[in-house]
């Protein structure tokens, strides 16, 4: 079960995250630092990443890092619902890369570990 939750987290893309500034970052400001994760593809926490007949994942919340160089470390706790079976909640801890554009923040896990 462990791989397919894996390939599920994988490719995320995070929206509207951010320390509650109003101004627009410019080129020399630096967006480095601890944030909480918000949103998913545009949906507010929490929100549903796998829904397929037999089994669900739901993201209740998480925090990352966006560190020098383009890469994030963070965590993130799902709720996994198997049917006939109870639910189950997990963290889990990702790397990647990001990349911003405008006020969308994308990220690329390289790596999750549960």
């Amino acid at each position: 079960m462990h791989r397919f939750i894996r390939a599920g987290l994988f490719g995320m893309v995070v929206v509207g995250c951010g320390t509650g500034t109003t101004a627009a970052p410019t080129a020399a400001a630096s967006i480095d630092g601890q944030y909480s994760l918000r949103s998913i593809d545009g949906a507010s926490l929490p929100a549903r990443i796998i829904d397929q007949s037999t089994i669900r994942m739901t993201v209740v919340s998480g925090s990352f890092s966006l560190l020098s160089g383009g890469r994030v470390t963070g965590t993130m706790d799902t709720r996994v619902e198997v049917v006939g079976a109870s639910s189950q909640s997990q963290t889990t801890s990702f790397s990647g890369t990001y990349s911003l554009a405008g006020n969308s923040l994308s990220m690329t896990t390289t790596s999750t570990t549960s």
